[in-house]
């Protein structure tokens, strides 16, 4: 149950994502786009809000309050980058005053390379339970050719690597 909600998360996260990055139209002016996108962002993440809260009332769960600043960054360094933070990088966050910094935060992460490391094992988790539960079996290996412009060697920060 919890790898599937897991997997569920994770497909959620990745439409959110690439909605998000996809450029529709042309390309025009940098100024007023990124507002634009923001906007689009917002309005997304306020859909997936309501869709999360009416599943919630549904099943009678009440949800956890916001996390504070501290909890926060553990947090989504844990699920963005597979880590926890470095103390500096925690003290940073703690000092920063902006009211965007939390998105600022998500942004530096998204962009990472320690994201596509823990997202590619993730996915790979999650093909691999789903393979196996099938019978169609899961081979794993130190090494993952052809990932990330890679061939035939371990990459670094990655435990395992698996070809399903």
């Amino acid at each position: 149950m919890r790898s599937a909600l897991l997997c569920g998360g994770l497909g959620l996260l990745s439409l959110v994502l690439a909605s998000g990055s996809a450029a529709v139209g042309p390309p025009g002016p940098a100024a007023g786009r990124a507002g634009d996108r923001l906007e689009d962002v917002t309005a997304l993440a306020r859909k997936i809000d309501r869709h999360v809260t009416a599943e919630l009332k549904k099943r009678d769960v009440v949800s956890a309050p916001l996390a504070g600043d501290h909890e926060f960054v553990r947090r989504v360094y844990l699920d963005l980058a597979g880590r926890i933070p470095r103390v500096s990088e925690v003290r940073s966050f703690i000092e920063d005053k902006k009211s965007d910094k939390r998105r600022r935060l998500v942004d530096k992460l998204l962009t990472s390379s320690n994201y596509v490391t823990h997202f590619t094992n993730t996915w790979r988790t999650c093909s691999c339970r789903r393979a196996t539960t099938s019978r169609r079996g899961c081979s794993a290996s130190r090494s993952a050719p052809g990932s990330r412009g890679t061939s035939a060697r371990t990459l670094p920060g990655t435990r395992w690597s698996a070809r399903c």
